[in-house]
Formats: C-alpha cells, sequence, structure tokens
C-alpha cells in the first residue's frame, strides 16, 4: 500500500516595498506589500494554483 502525500498551503509574493510615516510612533517605517495565494501540492510540490486573496 502506498500513500500519497495531498495538501495545501498559502504561499505570500512580495510585490511591492517602501516606507509610511507611523502615527503612533512617529518615525517612518518599512513596509511589505504580499499577495498571498493558496496553492495545492503533492509531496510538498505546488501544483495547482487554488485561490488568491486580496493584498
Amino acid at each position: 500500500m502506498q500513500m500519497i502525500v495531498w495538501g495545501s498551503y498559502v504561499r505570500k509574493k512580495v510585490v511591492g516595498t517602501g516606507e509610511f510615516h507611523c502615527p503612533g510612533c512617529g518615525q517612518q517605517r518599512d513596509y511589505k506589500l504580499q499577495r498571498p495565494k493558496k496553492w495545492g501540492h503533492l509531496y510538498w510540490i505546488p501544483l495547482i494554483p487554488m485561490q488568491e486573496f486580496d493584498r
């Protein structure tokens, strides 16, 4: 009997970076704009893009 390992996970791709002024501490802060996407995988190899979320 063989076991097939199938599952899904969310990967986050960085699509932009920059700086903004934080009103809480009053300093310039770095940020990364990320785009999360859910992938179906077989043996931890991403094969099928399943769902894309808002940034």
